[in-house]
């Protein structure tokens, strides 16, 4: 089904982030794509979990539960997709601590 698609697809890909006081870095594949980001902490708007629509490499189009970094006015990233949401929330708190976001 879609759902489990879905769901196995997230949990493929691979996302390491590191966080220090002033930048974000994020090294991420999988069948969403390759991605690596070094955003600077003025940079982040802010970071948040909610569903959002990812398409794989495979063309299919999934909503699915992630962290979401919002940057350089109207980007973001969406990281950790298909994660428990309790998941999903503790991992956004300890982001927006380190980072000193509200």
């Amino acid at each position: 089904s879609m759902i489990t698609d879905g769901l196995r697809a997230g949990r493929l890909q691979s996302t390491a982030i590191g966080v220090t006081g002033e930048r974000f870095l994020v090294a991420t594949s999988g069948p969403f794509g390759l991605r690596t980001l070094d955003i600077w902490r003025a940079n982040i708007q802010r970071v948040e979990t909610g569903v959002v629509k990812l398409r794989d490499h495979r063309g299919r189009d999934f909503k699915l539960a992630c962290l979401s970094v919002h940057y350089c006015s109207k980007r973001a990233v969406h990281l950790l997709p298909a994660r428990d949401p309790r998941e999903l929330r503790w991992v956004c708190g300890m982001i927006r601590q380190m980072l000193q976001l509200k």
